[in-house]
């Protein structure tokens, strides 16, 4: 189980970092192609909104197949993906190599949540799924620094092809892993018989029908428009604010995940010491009140360990909600999983617009403080839902 996890999080560094390799080429891909850097950032948009919608598409796909060899599958294709990006003619091509890739992307994370979730009881599932999480935190933080690396040296189209080498690594640990599961794990249940589109629609259904559902909904969704109003401003704000460079303004952003990984790698420690209610209490009040102290730093690098305390409570809050929506159902996990992961990034879409009309008008500051509010506000409201039900199931 841990070799099998521990590829699922090298699969998930992939796809993360991914994710974020292109934010250091808007302006080399404007020049090399000739096009604005608000055209340039469609190279970011693509994935995303791609990354987005096939969660809907994989959730229910893994709920009917073999989740392991799906994540397997997923993998290789956005090995070819990347070879694309990096060989593309155009920059039209270069957009839909990167749709293409966000699309495949969406077969690795959820689905490998939805797996892990399927042979870990409930109780033990939120160390573990620390554990995988942890991959993703140093992709998000990697992709950033490999994307810069190569623009700084080789090129940008250098990076996809390190990207690919990455993808296929770990699509063929993945493949030969999944052999080994195969012979092992019990057999999967028979998928849902009938038409498959009614089959779907029947287990959304169920799952918005689901009490469990709702809360975990809420929280995510307002957990991602707290964090990620602040976060993509964040540089920004540490770059006027104090005079400094854009480079050591992203040393906050590398600190931010390194409190991701103080997280998972004492996860179990603290799941063993709090209940679930106390985990989202804990949670977001780190990251509220490092918000504050952000607000409050007179010198640039306080803003460090600030915010490595806002990615310790931000990964501790995130990871508790996202272990109770792999709780809504047995029957539709993957769907479920997926519908939360969606709702999150359309949490964070809604945020970062919002927050770009406030910052218009009246500067980043007061949207670290909204942040601060609406972070405590989730962790309050979700903590109580859960002790509501765990007293009503009691």
């Amino acid at each position: 189980m841990d070799r099998a996890v521990l590829i699922l999080a090298g699969a998930a560094f992939a796809s993360a970092a991914s994710f974020r390799v292109c934010d250091p080429f808007l302006p080399v891909l404007a020049a090399s192609f000739n096009v604005g850097i608000s055209s340039a950032a469609r190279v970011i948009t693509a994935f995303v909104v791609a990354y987005s919608v096939f969660q809907l598409v994989f959730g229910p796909l893994g709920d009917r197949v073999d989740r392991y060899h799906l994540v397997a599958y997923s993998t290789l294709a956005c090995t070819l993906g990347s070879i694309a990006c990096g060989l593309s003619p155009s920059y039209g091509w270069l957009v839909v190599s990167r749709a293409l890739t966000g699309a495949f992307s969406a077969g690795i994370i959820a689905v490998g949540v939805a797996w892990i979730s399927d042979r870990v009881p409930l109780t033990q599932r939120q160390p573990m799924l620390a554990r995988f999480i942890s991959g993703q935190i140093l992709g998000m933080v990697s992709g950033q620094v490999l994307g810069g690396l190569f623009v700084d040296t080789l090129g940008w189209r250098w990076a996809f092809a390190a990207l690919a080498l990455i993808y296929l690594a770990f699509g063929g640990l993945l493949l030969r892993q999944a052999k080994i599961i195969s012979t092992t794990a019990p057999p999967r249940p028979a998928a849902p018989q009938g038409n498959p589109f009614f089959s779907v629609a029947r287990d959304l259904f169920a799952v918005v029908q689901s009490p469990k559902a709702w809360p975990v909904f809420a929280a995510i969704c307002f957990e991602g428009m707290a964090v990620f109003s602040v976060l993509a401003f964040l540089p920004l704000y540490l770059h006027t604010h104090f005079d400094i460079s854009m480079t050591k303004a992203s040393l906050a952003l590398m600190a931010y995940g390194a409190g991701g990984l103080v997280y998972s790698s004492n996860a179990r420690r603290l799941i063993s010491h709090f209940s679930v209610g106390n985990l989202a209490l804990l949670g977001s009040g780190s990251v509220a009140m490092s918000l504050i102290l952000l607000y409050l730093v007179p010198v640039w690098f306080f803003a460090i360990p600030v915010m490595t305390g806002a990615g310790f409570g931000m990964y501790l809050l995130h990871s508790t909600i996202l272990t109770r929506a792999t709780a809504i159902t047995e029957t539709a996990r993957g769907l479920a999983i997926s519908l939360t992961v969606s709702i999150f990034f359309v949490g964070q879409s809604v945020g970062i617009y919002a927050a770009s009309r406030v910052v218009e008008q009246v500067g980043i500051p007061p949207i670290i403080l909204m942040g601060s509010l609406l972070i405590t506000l989730v962790g309050i409201g979700f903590s109580i839902a859960i002790k509501s039900r765990q007293a009503t199931a009691a």
